[in-house]
């Protein structure tokens, strides 16, 4: 091991450097994900804003797959459902990884310098994207196909992201459905915003996924449907 690392050039070295340590993180979070042991305290950090979202993540609660340190228990925590959180920790994790790995072996494989290096951007990427599919499809594969939002009709809840005014664009609301706590996409026929924390009330459900909400001048007393 001693000689194999003596041979290393500079560069070999960074990239083991970044392959080696990524790799073995890599296995614990995906034992660790495996096992069910990450949850809404994982110590991930996301690095991506609201405007890259996992997508729909409808009906998983308390299980933190895509690392950003928040249990990915709703629909999504982003206003764009279609997209993927792509820089996340575990994304950042695989990126080394993998990157690392490819261009050790285009350089050990007497690759140019440049080659290596852009070889392994390259592949880090294409792990980054891959991770954040697959983080996607088993957020799908866990949710609750049983939720009706039918149910939340009458309910109370909170703002999470504020809900412009008629219904020119989604927000988000968290509401008690089925005795758990969501946050869902909300729409309202207010003529103004409402915030964020202000209290609100479902009044319908359109489109199959998305609450019509008025505010509440009161504070919000939660009624679980």
């Amino acid at each position: 091991m001693i000689a194999w690392w003596d041979s290393l050039t500079t560069l070999e070295c960074i990239f083991a450097y970044a392959a080696i340590p990524s790799t073995v993180l890599l296995l614990v979070q995906t034992l660790l994900l495996m096992t069910g042991m990450v949850g809404q305290h994982d110590s991930d950090v996301d690095m991506d804003s609201d405007t890259s979202g996992l997508g729909d993540s409808s009906g998983v609660e308390g299980v933190d797959l895509d690392g950003d340190g928040v249990p990915d228990s709703h629909e999504s925590h982003s206003v764009h459902d279609a997209g993927l959180r792509i820089i996340t920790v575990r994304g950042l994790v695989a990126f080394f990884a993998v990157g690392g790995w490819t261009g050790l072996v285009m350089s050990r494989g007497e690759t140019a310098a440049l080659l290596s290096s852009f070889g392994a951007v390259l592949a880090g990427m294409v792990a980054m994207v891959v991770m954040a599919v697959l983080l996607r499809l088993a957020l799908r594969l866990q949710s609750d196909g049983s939720m009706d939002l039918r149910n939340a009709v009458g309910a109370t809840g909170t703002v999470y992201l504020t809900v412009p005014p008629g219904r020119n664009a989604k927000g988000k609301v968290s509401v008690f459905i089925q005795s758990q706590l969501r946050e869902l996409d909300a729409v309202t026929d207010h003529e103004s915003a409402i915030k964020s924390g202000a209290a609100i009330q479902v009044v319908d459900v359109i489109n199959g996924n998305t609450l019509v909400v008025a505010g509440l001048t009161k504070a919000v007393t939660y009624i679980a449907t």
